[in-house]
């Protein structure tokens, strides 16, 4: 997913495009196991240098933090 937003700026190269995806992880013996997913995080990339950021997430995703970005 392709994003722009005016106060995105990437902490590494200032660059205002990024991509964000979801992933999950699994954590401990049985889990893994068992083939659950019990953690989700949410990566930012930014498309130029493609420096990434990783938020454990909730099952909405990354929506509430960047509204709270957008103002």
């Amino acid at each position: 997913m392709e994003n722009y937003k005016s106060n995105y700026k990437c902490p590494k190269c200032g660059h205002t495009y990024y991509e964000t995806s979801d992933f999950r992880a699994v954590s401990g013996l049985i889990g893994r196991m068992m083939n659950f997913q019990s953690e989700k995080f949410t990566t930012v990339t930014c498309q130029l240098c493609k420096f990434t950021e990783l938020y454990k997430s909730d099952e909405r995703g990354l929506a509430d933090l960047f509204d709270l970005m957008s103002g």
